[in-house]
């Protein structure tokens, strides 16, 4: 790295008395200073001062100010002499570019310094981690301010490229649209180093560790995050730039050794473990399930005393109930011979203990509610929407899609930003005199300077006489220049141009020794005055603005049109301006611009239970048993879509709640005539089943607790929680 010195030769001369310097570190939006002096051979930061804000050439004097008074505050002797910290655009080869010279230049004539060399800020930056490390650093270096970050490339301490994107709300996505435009990069740096932030780097640290930068460019592993804090730039200037500018004053400097992962720069790493991604060590993921304890434990006297009350339930293939059904004919039969009175009480027998049993037997009904506890999953399935498709795939993962269309218009408005004078040009004669011996022609457009150094323009060609000499009777020659009156407009708009009577006026190409002109009656007529007009920043950020707000409705409007069978993959709308018309261009005056615009937009809709079929199929291939998706706790999120031949290639993450699959009819059969504690002790052996309840009506019949005999009496649901 090599210290530019831009605006006198220095002298090297080793001061004898203690001298202290000031390092100012420009950026794009903010300036930061700092006291530094030569310590025992050896630079040392004595004072950092504030971080302000700027704008133009004004703000930035102010700001540099600002934060040099503070840096400067109780420092003997007061430093005079300064070195610049210039970002990377501001330099070309060794040389600071013209404008920023001049920019420095007035700076540091506005404050009193003397300026003695600068530095590029990340080539200091390089070289004190450079230092450090005692290698040469490669990393994509990210410098952030509040509107936009430079990300720049660094290969074994030489910059390769660097590129400038404005900020955004996803600072992973910034990045990512700056190495896209580096060119010719066969792989990136797995390290970042984020600097020169006014916040925290905690939150942009997660957004850059989120995002897949594997998936996306050509990284060979997934880079680490580190950060700098907010004086590491500026120390890097005093202490490596610094160094150099002491040494070219005669300063014996010794470089001061730094040790890697000292205090100076203690980077912070972010690593994940394999239990934060979901995996357990030595462990089978199929085999983690969880324990569910629903049963409940029984003595053994209680096990005793439900095995009689089983032992007395009613069956239908007991010999005596089927005998009870043949006895109308028995009462027949008694009838037959005569003896009414006994065919009374049977009848009697038959209404107080048949109609019972036989209502029992055909009314009694019982509802069941099995609550089971799904099994939560949470997979990554990738799939392919084909348009060509007629039916799904299973084996090659294909989800047949339709595209669906639509048309959208609108129009918007926005407040033109740029601006113009407009106006009259002041007009009037002028005299032009002649001091030469030689006639003289003025062609139209020759150049007259005022007052103020105004200028003004002849309007029209005019030969001006040669001047005459006469002698006197004294002998003196008295001579007499020669003129002719001319019409002059001013150059530019504007009221200054309006002078007064008697103004002077010199030519712009010829000498005043020789040509002049004066206004017998004054200028008059200028005026100006600034107006708004069209810029072709408006009409691009018209553009913006309106495409955006008919692709929001476009998606809305194909969003209406889906039936609730179906899935549209918002994440790909393929979208085409049809009709654009703006009501002025660029330059012309206007406080406003509008735009009308039409917008075509398609996109894949696909249906919900083809889905669900690549679902199940990949989840089964990765799980055991058999289950089925609940459709309430179903959620799937787009990780990724991208098209390639003719197919969307789409990632998804699946959340879902598995359950078993039951057949409630053998379900049904085997709760048939079962006692109730010995139907909940069937339900409780059932997988994933939390709880189970038993409900009997009519309720008088409860009291037997037993289930029903028919199977269609007995009505089972299925319940979550």
């Amino acid at each position: 790295m090599t210290v530019g010195n831009f605006f006198l030769k220095l002298t090297k001369k080793t001061s004898e008395k203690k001298e202290n310097f000031l390092a100012l570190e420009i950026n794009s939006e903010t300036v930061k200073a700092a006291v530094w002096s030569v310590v025992a051979n050896q630079v040392e930061i004595l004072r950092f001062g504030s971080i302000e804000e700027w704008e133009d050439k004004e703000d930035l004097i102010k700001a540099a100010d600002i934060s040099i008074s503070y840096a400067s505050e109780g420092i003997t002797p007061e430093p005079e002499k300064i070195i610049f910290g210039l970002p990377l655009n501001w330099v070309e080869g060794e040389k600071i570019l013209p404008k920023k010279k001049t920019l420095l230049a007035g700076l540091c004539e506005k404050l009193s310094l003397k300026p003695v060399g600068f530095v590029v800020s990340l080539e200091a930056l390089i070289t004190y981690l450079k230092r450090q490390q005692g290698t040469p650093p490669s990393a994509i270096f990210v410098q952030l301010s509040e509107t936009e970050i430079v990300v720049t490339l660094v290969n074994l301490g030489k910059v390769i490229d660097s590129q400038k994107v404005g900020r955004s709300g996803d600072l992973a996505l910034d990045i990512k649209e700056a190495l896209a435009r580096f060119k010719e990069v066969e792989s990136l740096p797995a390290r970042m180093i984020l600097f020169d932030g006014l916040i925290d780097f905690e939150e942009a640290k997660q957004q850059i560790i989120s995002f897949d930068w594997m998936a996306q460019l050509p990284f060979l592993h997934f880079p680490r995050v580190d950060s700098l804090d907010k004086d590491f730039v500026m120390k890097a200037i005093a202490i490596a730039g610094g160094s150099e500018v002491a040494k070219s004053l005669g300063f014996q400097i010794q470089e001061k050794e730094i040790k890697k992962n000292s205090e100076e720069f203690t980077p912070e790493k972010e690593e994940l473990t394999a239990q934060d991604l979901g995996f357990v060590e030595e462990q089978d993921i199929k085999e983690l399930k969880p324990e569910i304890n629903l049963k409940e434990e029984k003595t053994e006297e209680h096990q005793e005393i439900e095995e009689r009350k089983e032992e007395k339930r009613i069956n239908y293939k007991n010999p005596l109930i089927k005998s009870f059904f043949k006895m109308p004919r028995f009462f027949y039969r008694l009838y037959q011979l005569g003896k009414r009175k006994l065919f009374l009480v049977f009848i009697l027998l038959f209404v107080v203990l048949g109609l019972p049993i036989f209502a029992y037997f055909n009314f009694l009904k019982a509802q069941i509610d099995l609550y089971f506890a799904p099994q939560n999953i949470e997979e990554k399935i990738v799939f392919n929407l084909d348009p060509q498709a007629t039916a799904v795939d299973l084996e090659k993962v294909i989800i047949p899609a339709e595209q669906l269309k639509t048309e959208v218009e609108g129009e918007a408005e926005i407040n033109t930003t740029g601006e113009k004078l407009t106006g009259e040009k002041a007009k009037g004669e002028v005299t032009i005199y002649n001091k030469t011996e030689v006639p003289k022609t003025f062609p139209a457009g020759t150049v007259l300077v005022g007052e103020g150094n105004l200028k003004f323009i002849l309007d029209e060609e005019v030969t001006v006489a040669s001047s005459s000499s006469q002698v006197q009777s004294d002998e003196t020659t008295i001579t007499t220049p020669g003129k002719a009156k001319a019409k002059i407009s001013a150059a530019s708009v504007g009221e200054e141009s309006n002078l007064k009577v008697g103004s002077y006026f010199s030519f712009k190409d010829y000498s005043s020794s020789s040509f002049t002109a004066k206004t017998e009656e004054g200028l008059s007529g200028g005026s100006s005055k600034k107006v708004k007009i069209v810029t072709a920043q408006d009409k691009k950020q018209l553009l913006d603005k309106l495409t955006e707000e008919l692709e929001e409705k476009a998606r809305e409007d194909l969003m209406n049109r889906l039936t609730d069978d179906k899935v549209m993959l918002e994440e790909i709308l393929n979208k085409t301006i049809i009709q654009k018309k703006y009501d002025k261009e660029v330059g012309d005056e206007a406080e406003t611009l509008k735009l009308k615009m039409k917008l075509a937009a398609e996109s894949l809709v696909y249906h919900k239970d083809d889905l669900k079929k690549i679902i199940l199929k990949q989840i089964k291939e990765a799980k055991a048993g058999d289950f089925n998706l609940e459709d309430e706790n179903l959620e799937t999120e787009v990780i990724n879509a991208e098209v390639k031949e003719n197919k969307t290639k789409v990632e998804l993450n699946v959340r879902a709640s598995l359950v078993p699959v039951l057949e409630i009819e053998k379900l049904q059969k085997e709760l048939a005539g079962k006692s109730e504690i010995s139907a909940k002790n069937y339900l409780l052996s059932l997988p994933n089943l939390k709880r189970a309840k038993i409900e009997l009506f009519p309720s008088f019949f409860g009291v037997l607790k037993t289930l029903p005999h028919l199977n269609k009496n007995i009505k089972i649901e299925i319940k979550f929680e």
